[in-house]
C-alpha cells in the first residue's frame, strides 16, 4: 500500500508538476494577450485623443486664422469705401449727370461688403460650432 501510495504521489507530483507548467504557460500566455489587447487599447485612445486635440488645435487655428482674414477685409472695405466716398464726392461737386451712376456704384459696393462680411461671420459660428461639438465629444 506505501509503494502504491508512494507512486500515487510521484505521479501526482509529476503529473502536477506538468499541469502547473501548462497553466503558468497559458497563464502567461493570456496575460501577455490581454497586456497586448489592453495596450492595443490605449495606444488606441491615446491616438484617438491625440487626433482630437490635433482636430481642436486645427480648429482654434482656423478660428483665429479666419478672424484674422475678417480683420483684413474689414480694414481694406473700409479703406476701399473712404477711397469711393471721397472719389464720390469729388465727382458729385464736378460733375451733375454721373450721380446716378455713382450712387448705384456705391449701393452695389455696399451690398459686396455687406454679403462678403455676412458670410465670414456664417464661417466663424460654424468653426466656433464645430469646436464646441468636439470639445463635447
Amino acid at each position: 500500500y506505501q509503494g502504491s501510495t508512494n507512486s500515487c504521489i510521484n505521479n501526482n507530483s509529476n503529473s502536477s508538476n506538468n499541469g502547473l507548467e501548462v497553466i503558468k504557460r497559458s497563464s502567461s500566455s493570456n496575460s501577455s494577450s490581454s497586456r497586448s489587447s489592453s495596450s492595443s487599447g490605449s495606444n488606441s485612445r491615446s491616438s484617438s485623443s491625440s487626433s482630437n486635440s490635433t482636430s481642436i488645435k486645427s480648429s482654434n487655428s482656423t478660428i483665429s486664422s479666419s478672424t484674422g482674414i475678417v480683420v483684413v477685409k474689414l480694414v481694406v472695405f473700409k479703406s476701399v469705401a473712404v477711397v469711393v466716398l471721397v472719389v464720390v464726392k469729388v465727382i458729385m461737386e464736378k460733375v451733375v449727370i454721373l450721380r446716378v451712376v455713382v450712387v448705384v456704384v456705391v449701393v452695389v459696393v455696399v451690398v459686396v461688403v455687406v454679403v462678403v462680411v455676412v458670410v465670414e461671420v456664417v464661417v466663424i459660428v460654424g468653426v466656433l460650432v464645430e469646436v464646441v461639438v468636439l470639445a463635447v465629444i
